[in-house]
């Protein structure tokens, strides 16, 4: 008898070898390999599809944030005016090929509590009274425009809903001394700038750049007109110019001025407005009205 051993028969299965074996097992891992597969294409299409919703609620966000601005800005206007602009500025953002198109029902005017920092819809009758506007963008397919999805049809999923909320709160807009409620036109050499009378009386070479303009709507300035200060138009307003004229400080868009209120009494009957409001030159700085402030040929308010 012989003391050598079969290794093969100790460790193989009668009638097996080597080769068989790793066949089998090269079949098990193929298999576990490619269901590992589809589970990492699965979540990898996932994220994917998670950044781009995030993607597009951060526009939507955008969107929203300027327009609930451009919307409380121009409450003083009224609650139409307030939406119209609302929409205005919404569709200067193009998400996914489209327009941010907003409904009166995405724009809410109310009130905003600082203290619980909460805010209230004001039914349509009260929004005279709003102090804050919210705004709701959205793609969701209630709007027949829902967010595609890239990787999730293959488990069911085409499209997602995306929405944000963003609320501004009014703030009055403080402005210089010359404000026009619909518009400001400054034409040829008229000139605005600002002075400390404490200091003494005004002197053109030590006059300071504090002249602002300001009006609701539009502001025109023609010939060498020049504002030294910043000429501030209304909400989606803007300054026009012509010829040599120019700001020296800002002509970004703001929020519509509010003025005072004022106790008029007998103003209507008893008044001295004949000696009031007159140019260095004697004119009336209000030739179209009393909203259409009007300075021509270097002419100065005093």
């Amino acid at each position: 008898m012989s003391g050598k051993k079969n290794i093969s028969s100790c460790f193989l299965p009668q009638g097996g070898s080597f080769t068989g074996l790793l066949r089998d097992e090269r079949g098990v891992v193929a298999i576990v390999v490619a269901l590992l597969l589809v589970v990492l294409i699965g979540f990898a299409g996932l994220v994917i599809d998670l950044g781009h919703l995030f993607y597009v609620r951060s526009n939507l966000q955008n969107a929203g944030d300027a327009a609930s601005l451009a919307a409380a800005a121009s409450l003083p206007l009224g609650s139409n005016e307030a939406r119209a602009q609302g929409r205005i500025l919404a569709k200067k953002y193009i998400i996914l090929g489209s327009t941010v198109n907003l409904a009166d029902v995405d724009i809410e005017l109310g009130t905003w509590d600082k203290g619980t920092k909460t805010f209230t819809v004001l039914a349509e009758a009260q929004e005279a009274e709003a102090n804050s506007v919210r705004v709701v963008t959205q793609r969701t397919e209630a709007r027949n425009d829902p967010v595609p999805l890239w990787f999730m049809p293959v488990f069911g999923n085409k499209t997602s809903n995306v929405d944000a909320v963003a609320v501004a709160l009014f703030r009055p807009f403080i402005c210089g001394a010359i404000i026009g409620e619909k518009r400001v036109t400054l034409n040829s050499s008229a000139t605005t700038d600002s002075y400390i009378s404490d200091h003494g009386p005004y002197n053109p070479f030590t006059a300071r750049k504090n002249g602002d303009v300001c009006s609701c709507g539009d502001i025109y300035m023609n010939s060498n007109a020049v504002v030294n200060g910043d000429a501030t138009p209304g909400p989606g307003k803007s300054v026009t110019f012509s010829s040599q004229a120019y700001v020296t400080g800002s002509t970004e868009p703001g929020g519509c001025p509010v003025l005072p209120d004022v106790e008029l009494g007998t103003v209507a009957t008893v008044n001295d407005n004949d000696t009031i409001g007159m140019t260095r030159d004697g004119e009336d700085p209000f030739p179209n009205g009393p909203y259409d402030l009007e300075l021509n040929n270097a002419d100065e308010l005093v």
